[in-house]
């Protein structure tokens, strides 16, 4: 896990893969091969590991966790549901299980239910920004435009450099940031150490801020370093993912 935590991926890969020769039952290493197909963007290699793990382990509660997220990507957001609503069976307070149902929910265009989940999820960790932001988008989707403020504003408060959700409140209609959020932006953009999604969305922030104050230049230079970020960012390997998919193949027949 420490391997896969630091982007080793190769090293982590052939060390669960020997782990799992070792001991067919270990669910730890076989969860960590899951999560290297997921990174490899393998999702179906994915989903019929972890169908494996919850099967050998139907009580770790990691492995639906993951094995929702797959079906999200894979776009099959009622048996994500389904899935996590299991998970909260296993466990009643886990803050993250929660979360993850929220989304799910949200995905699969129940937004009422949606809200109930992320905000059990904030209940029982306060702390959890991911909560607040999904909280955010749905209430904006209902049309509850000050709760979803309140949300994102929260999440700001938990992690001040996570551009996404200034992104989400200037996307707001009737949201303007003030001088001192300008100020606040702009001088978090210029740190070289934010990652690059982030100043893609601190770019277009700041690109709608300048444009709502009517302050045009500047409006069309942070879009127009929005775009170049954004497309210096993508990186798409279509070889290497084939060669990750057949390694996935593989590997769910251990």
């Amino acid at each position: 896990s420490r391997l896969f935590a630091e982007g080793k991926f190769r090293a982590s890969e052939q060390l669960a893969q020997e782990m799992i020769q070792e001991n067919p039952m270990d669910v730890n290493a076989a969860l960590l091969l899951a999560r290297i197909a997921i990174n490899a963007h393998c999702f179906e290699d994915a989903e019929q590991l972890l169908l494996k793990i919850t099967d050998i382990a139907p009580r770790f509660v990691a492995a639906w966790h993951d094995l929702s997220s797959v079906l999200k990507e894979l776009n099959r957001y009622e048996d994500a549901v389904v899935a996590l609503e299991h998970a909260v069976t296993l466990d009643q307070n886990n803050p993250v299980t929660h979360y993850f149902l929220g989304a799910a929910l949200a995905m699969a265009a129940q937004p009422q239910r949606a809200i109930e989940s992320y905000e059990k999820a904030v209940v029982l960790d306060p702390a959890l920004t991911g909560a607040h932001i999904g909280l955010g988008h749905v209430l904006k989707t209902v049309g509850d435009q000050e709760g979803g403020i309140k949300a994102y504003r929260r999440a700001i408060e938990l992690r001040p450099n996570f551009g996404e959700t200034y992104y989400s409140l200037a996307n707001l209609k009737t949201f303007q940031f003030n001088d001192v959020e300008i100020a606040d932006m702009t001088h978090r953009l210029e740190d070289a150490t934010l990652p690059r999604d982030c100043q893609v969305h601190f770019a277009f922030t700041l690109g709608k801020a300048f444009e709502d104050q009517k302050d045009f230049d500047q409006s069309f230079h942070y879009y127009g370093l929005a775009n170049k970020t954004h497309r210096d960012s993508i990186a798409y390997d279509p070889v290497q993912t084939e060669i990750a998919h057949q390694k996935m193949l593989s590997l769910i027949h251990i």
